[in-house]
């Protein structure tokens, strides 16, 4: 008698959470809504922008480049070779030759883990830069660094 009087309780909570996951089940086809502080743009060239005012960090401005590149375009000879130039960005652009790239990073008081970095993933590349807005030139060469690693590696 115990026994289903446990099992009880167990088979209506299963069903209310099949039925609460129903309830919100989503069009996979649809856009995700986009939070309306945000402004959404394109440039001439394609490349998507999204940007949003915050009050923190304080006199910083988070960057990311997102490449819509990932290891699931590898070929089997391959493997690997997207991580590698996500390594290799940090080693050399078109602007800024072998070290000079993280040695100016690291003047300006960044730090690598936790204001550089980047990943590759299975669907993309994501570069990450934590920039101080101390100076307008900080700023505009933190942008000449994310355009070197869209199409400016060495």
């Amino acid at each position: 008698m115990s026994l289903a009087i446990l099992a009880s309780p167990v088979r209506v909570q299963a069903q209310a959470l099949a039925d609460t996951a129903n309830a919100f089940t989503a069009d996979l086809g649809e856009d995700l809504p986009i939070d309306p502080a945000v402004t959404v743009g394109q440039l001439d060239n394609g490349l998507r922008y999204f940007i949003r005012a915050n009050e923190r960090p304080e006199n910083r401005a988070e960057l990311r480049l997102v490449v819509n590149a990932g290891s699931v375009l590898e070929d089997g000879d391959q493997r690997g070779l997207a991580h590698f130039l996500e390594h290799m960005a940090f080693n050399g652009t078109e602007n800024f030759e072998k070290q000079e790239l993280v040695d100016y990073l690291q003047f300006i008081g960044m730090r690598f883990g936790a204001d550089v970095n980047a990943y590759t993933g299975f669907d993309e590349t994501v570069y990450m830069l934590t920039v101080p807005t101390d100076s307008t030139e900080i700023v505009e060469t933190a942008f000449q660094i994310l355009e070197d690693w869209a199409h400016g590696l060495a």
